[in-house]
């Protein structure tokens, strides 16, 4: 097809995934605004925080019923970890540089929050193992060249969050949780290794199968919403918060 308005059984349809590049996502929605079925955004919602404000609003005026594929949180080693519920903290640690960023997105956001879009897949799938309603940021990063980089987040008032990003340099991809009892660590984030505290390995859980579990699991919870009515599925209102997070945590500097 030219473009979602050509379509022509787009009425008899009942879900719709948007899984186009990010500086295309407001024109899509927009699209979309007579579409009455289930509407999938991929993550990250636009290119920054202000674009995810528009489609919300876009979202609200026409009624629409959106929900974003937050796939990593379906992920069943994401689950678990959520479900050792106790006060602890979080350590995410990320690695990416400019050479991620495609030149129209650069000259659409200049040099500021240029992480957004990456980043907030770790930062997302923190917060809601967290179970993370608000945050404070202790310590902002300010990217300026290669390198190491050290942010720090409060989080449900007793929590927190502490964010290294590698810039330009090589480092992992992972989400590691501190509690009581247990460390849990996510590296990558469809691996999960859980030791108490003498260090013995309580569970060991690896995601299977031949596609994706966190997209095929995403699909069944698109699925139970149409024919159920509920789902985990996160909403634009769920996504708010490490959306606000991720661009107000990191800034490009000079």
């Amino acid at each position: 097809y030219d473009g979602v308005l050509n379509f022509s059984s787009l009425d008899l349809m009942d879900m719709v995934v948007v899984a186009v590049s990010e500086s295309s996502i407001i024109e899509v929605v927009l699209s979309l605004t007579n579409f009455r079925g289930l509407i999938l955004l991929e993550k990250p919602v636009g290119r920054n925080l202000n674009e995810f404000l528009q489609i919300k609003e876009i979202a609200k005026e026409f009624k629409l019923n959106i929900r974003v594929a937050l796939n990593r949180r379906h992920y069943e080693t994401v689950e678990t970890t959520r479900s050792l519920k106790g006060s602890g903290s979080f350590l995410v640690q990320d690695q990416q540089g400019t050479s991620e960023f495609s030149s129209n997105r650069l000259k659409a956001i200049g040099r500021e929050n240029i992480p957004y879009a990456n980043s907030i897949h770790l930062i997302d799938s923190a917060l809601y193992i967290a179970g993370a309603l608000n945050y404070k940021i202790i310590e902002p990063i300010i990217v300026s060249e290669p390198g190491l980089y050290t942010g720090r987040v409060l989080i449900n008032k007793t929590q927190v969050l502490t964010y290294v990003l590698a810039w330009e340099v090589p480092g992992p991809w992972s989400i590691s949780c501190f509690y009581k009892n247990y460390h849990c660590d996510l590296r990558p984030i469809e691996k999960l290794v859980v030791k108490d505290s003498d260090r013995n390995v309580y569970m060991d859980l690896e995601e299977s199968g031949t596609l994706k579990p966190g997209m095929l699991n995403m699909v069944n919870e698109a699925a139970k919403l149409i024919s159920q009515g509920k789902s985990s599925l996160a909403t634009l209102e769920n996504c708010f918060l490490s959306a606000s997070l991720t661009s107000e945590l990191i800034t490009i500097g000079n």
